[in-house]
Protein backbone atom coordinates (compact mmCIF):
# COMPACT_ATOMS: atom_id res chain seq x y z
CA UNK A 1 0.00 0.00 0.00
CA UNK A 2 1.51 3.33 -0.94
CA UNK A 3 1.50 6.63 1.64
CA UNK A 4 0.42 9.74 -0.81
CA UNK A 5 2.54 11.06 1.94
CA UNK A 6 5.81 9.71 1.05
CA UNK A 7 7.37 6.65 -1.05
CA UNK A 8 9.99 5.27 1.60
CA UNK A 9 9.44 5.45 5.45
CA UNK A 10 12.56 8.05 5.67
CA UNK A 11 11.42 10.04 3.69
CA UNK A 12 8.99 11.16 6.69
CA UNK A 13 12.31 11.25 8.73
CA UNK A 14 13.88 13.64 5.97
CA UNK A 15 10.47 15.98 5.25
CA UNK A 16 10.65 16.09 9.19
CA UNK A 17 14.10 17.28 9.49
CA UNK A 18 13.70 19.95 7.30
CA UNK A 19 10.63 21.31 8.43
CA UNK A 20 12.11 21.58 11.76
CA UNK A 21 15.44 23.22 10.74
CA UNK A 22 13.35 25.65 8.62
CA UNK A 23 11.15 26.85 11.72
CA UNK A 24 14.89 27.42 13.09
CA UNK A 25 15.15 24.68 15.53
CA UNK A 26 18.94 24.54 16.09
CA UNK A 27 21.13 22.30 14.43
CA UNK A 28 22.43 20.64 17.71
CA UNK A 29 18.49 19.92 18.86
CA UNK A 30 17.76 18.60 15.64
CA UNK A 31 20.82 16.06 15.59
CA UNK A 32 19.75 14.90 19.40
CA UNK A 33 16.18 14.25 17.83
CA UNK A 34 17.27 12.74 15.07
CA UNK A 35 19.52 10.80 16.90
CA UNK A 36 22.00 12.45 14.46
CA UNK A 37 25.36 14.13 14.79
CA UNK A 38 25.33 17.94 13.69
CA UNK A 39 27.72 17.45 11.60
CA UNK A 40 25.92 15.07 9.65
CA UNK A 41 22.91 17.74 9.42
CA UNK A 42 24.75 19.75 8.33
CA UNK A 43 26.46 18.46 5.74
CA UNK A 44 22.74 16.47 4.48
CA UNK A 45 20.56 19.97 4.94
CA UNK A 46 22.91 22.62 4.07
CA UNK A 47 20.48 24.13 1.82
CA UNK A 48 17.99 24.13 4.59
CA UNK A 49 20.17 26.01 7.17
CA UNK A 50 21.55 28.73 4.18
CA UNK A 51 18.56 30.86 4.45
CA UNK A 52 18.66 31.65 8.10
CA UNK A 53 21.91 33.96 8.24
CA UNK A 54 20.26 37.15 8.24
CA UNK A 55 18.04 36.26 10.91
CA UNK A 56 21.15 34.73 12.94
CA UNK A 57 22.50 37.87 12.73
CA UNK A 58 19.96 39.92 13.55
CA UNK A 59 19.61 37.62 16.50
CA UNK A 60 23.23 38.34 17.40
CA UNK A 61 22.93 42.05 17.12
CA UNK A 62 20.03 42.32 19.26
CA UNK A 63 21.99 40.27 22.10
CA UNK A 64 25.33 42.76 21.61
CA UNK A 65 23.41 45.36 21.97
CA UNK A 66 24.25 46.44 18.31
CA UNK A 67 22.00 47.83 15.68
CA UNK A 68 18.71 49.99 14.94
CA UNK A 69 16.43 47.01 16.67
CA UNK A 70 18.52 47.26 19.87
CA UNK A 71 18.30 51.03 19.59
CA UNK A 72 14.62 50.46 19.21
CA UNK A 73 13.82 47.39 22.25
CA UNK A 74 16.23 47.96 24.66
Amino acid sequence: MESPLARRPYDLRHICITNWLNAGVPVAEVARRAVNSPEIIHRRYEGCIDGHEELNNRKIERAMGWGIEAAQNP
